[in-house]
């Protein structure tokens, strides 16, 4: 969860993550009708959110995702994508 209404972010950033977070949610309800497609799509637009979010906060703090070996800061997850290519 992110309070992103109390940070100082770029408007398009705050438009962005409120599109993924409404995406999701929507998702999330009955019917949940998302195909392998779909949730790639919404994993990728999260990496390239965090990416951003990142770049607009600085080094700290660290902005961290949630995947089945724990938390992983965003450089990480960028990392292992690139490493996979």
């Amino acid at each position: 969860m992110l309070a992103y209404d109390l940070l100082d972010l770029p408007f398009p950033l705050v438009r962005r993550i409120a599109a993924w977070q409404h995406d999701f949610d929507e998702m999330e309800n009955p019917p949940a009708t998302g195909d392998e497609a779909w949730w790639e799509r919404h994993e990728q637009e999260e990496v390239s959110i965090a990416t951003e979010l990142q770049t607009a906060m600085g080094e700290s703090p660290i902005i961290k995702l949630y995947r089945k070996d724990g938390w992983l800061s965003i450089a990480d997850i960028n990392q292992f994508e690139g490493e996979k290519q």
